[in-house]
Formats: structure tokens, sequence, C-alpha cells
């Protein structure tokens, strides 16, 4: 999350709500790439299992038919 935010309790409740990257103010476009690169390969292998499970749902439903 970016923000120009630094209040503690702010913070407490973003991170409580499952944010787990807070960024406060100075945010440069050249930062931008890397961050997101590292958001990315940090939440592909949950992606790849979210979409591998939807996937197997679907083909269940239609093999109960």
């Amino acid at each position: 999350m970016f923000s120009n935010d630094a209040d503690q309790e702010f913070i407490r409740a973003v991170v409580g709500a499952g944010v787990t990257a807070y960024s406060v103010e100075g945010l440069a476009p050249e930062r931008l790439a890397p961050i997101i690169d590292v958001a990315l390969a940090r939440f592909a292998p949950e992606a790849q299992n979210c979409s591998s499970g939807s996937n197997r749902s679907k083909t269940n439903s239609r093999n109960a038919r």
C-alpha cells in the first residue's frame, strides 16, 4: 500500500486488514517497477494455487452432473 499517512494507528489498522507492505511518501516512479516485481514474485505461488483450485472446482462440478 502506498500512502502519505505515517499515522501508527492507521498503519496497524491496514496491516490488520491484510496489507503486507506499506510505503510512506517519496515514491519515485523508478522505484515502482521493482516494488511490483517483488509483490508479483511473493504472491505468484498463492495466485497459482487459487487458480488451480478454481479450475478443480469447475471440473468437479461438471463431473458431478
